[in-house]
């Protein structure tokens, strides 16, 4: 057996003892009661239809996840749930596919519901040939499933919100989203990128209009070109003492190029003094989200809706443009970070800009 193999097989350990008894802990006693773990030479004795996988290297069969009894497939499903983020995908349709199948038989219509999210659409067999599986994308699952392992945690540093499962991170997600403005700014890139990460891992789906969608797509590394658009609307927004210190800040901004952050903290501490950090997260975007750069894409959600580069087009075009927005972010919006001026165009213009389209 070589080493790609050997990992597999690394993975797939027949001595699960804590793992079981840690399972056993989410079940009634009258299960545990009645739930029997088989020894190797009954194990032996099963025919390969009682199990979800049948591993095949070479001379060498390794057959997981029996499923001959209600108890061993309801363990099993957990296992292999718990397994999913770390063997390969062509393991988990498989597996899923048939523990799914035992599941229906005996009944386990929890177990049956979260396998359909990882199991083969189609039906299959038990059987596997390591030779059939792509060892680049195992690799690379491989190594961001031991990198979340290393982390663990959302915030690392401070071992707060564990994202080591599934589970764990949806709930990390919906915390996010409502305590996002609980959290340090620093704190918000770490939490987002470290669970986005952890989300593409355990194959959890992450809404474009979460929270942690808008941080995890942030770059640290530049400051956001638009940003001067949001400094302007914060000159609307504030007594005329104040606007003198958005505007010192818009020339020094190519000081902060490649250092978004480090903007992010004097806009934090002008925002405060000038007594809009009440209004983050609604009229006006919170420093961070206004100082880092960010991918570029065809479209955003925003309002609830997608806006599309092809959307913007259209307002371009459209005879009465000029009634709602000024030549400044005319010529903004015939750039090619058009999505990001319009995200930034106050909640009232944008409304009337949906009018048009």
């Amino acid at each position: 057996m070589d080493k790609f193999a050997n990992d597999i097989n690394d993975y797939l350990a027949d001595n699960r003892v804590e793992e079981l008894s840690e399972l056993f802990s989410k079940f009634s006693e009258e299960f545990v009661k009645s739930a029997e773990i088989l020894l190797p030479e009954e194990m032996e004795s099963l025919p390969n239809e009682d199990f979800g996988l049948i591993i095949v290297d070479g001379k060498t069969v390794l057959r997981k996840y029996a499923c001959s009894s209600p108890e061993l497939t309801i363990l099993n499903t957990e296992l292999l749930l718990k397994d999913a983020s770390t063997i390969p995908d062509e393991f988990v349709k498989v597996a899923g596919w048939n523990l799914a199948k035992a599941c229906h038989r005996f009944g386990y219509t929890d177990g049956l519901t979260r396998l359909a999210k990882v199991a083969s659409k189609t039906k299959v067999s038990n059987v596997v040939s390591t030779a059939t599986i792509n060892k680049v994308n195992f690799g690379l699952k491989k190594e961001a499933s031991l990198e979340i392992e290393k982390a663990g945690f959302a915030l690392p540093d401070e071992k707060r919100y564990p994202i080591t499962n599934k589970e764990e991170v949806q709930q990390a997600i919906e915390y996010f989203n409502i305590y996002e403005d609980k959290f340090k700014q620093a704190e918000k890139l770490v939490y987002a990128w470290n669970t986005a990460a952890a989300a593409r891992t355990f194959g959890v789906p992450i809404s474009e209009e979460s929270k942690i969608s808008k941080y995890a797509s942030l770059n640290p590394h530049y400051l956001n070109q638009q940003v001067g658009l949001h400094l302007e609307l914060r000159k609307n927004l504030v007594d005329e003492k104040y606007e003198v210190l958005y505007d010192e800040l818009k020339t020094k901004t190519s000081e902060f190029e490649t250092n978004p952050l480090a903007f992010a903290d004097i806009l934090t501490k002008v925002d405060t003094e000038a007594g809009l950090a009440p209004m983050w997260g609604g009229i006006i975007e919170n420093p961070v989200i206004v100082a880092l750069d960010r991918i570029k894409t065809a479209s955003i959600k925003i309002d609830g809706r997608t806006v599309t580069l092809n959307d913007i087009k259209q307002l371009l075009e459209h005879e009465k443009i000029g009634e709602v927005l000024d030549s400044y972010t005319l010529n903004e919006l015939h750039t090619i970070d058009a999505l990001d001026v319009f995200s930034t165009l106050p909640t009232p213009v944008r409304e009337e800009l949906y009018k048009l389209l």
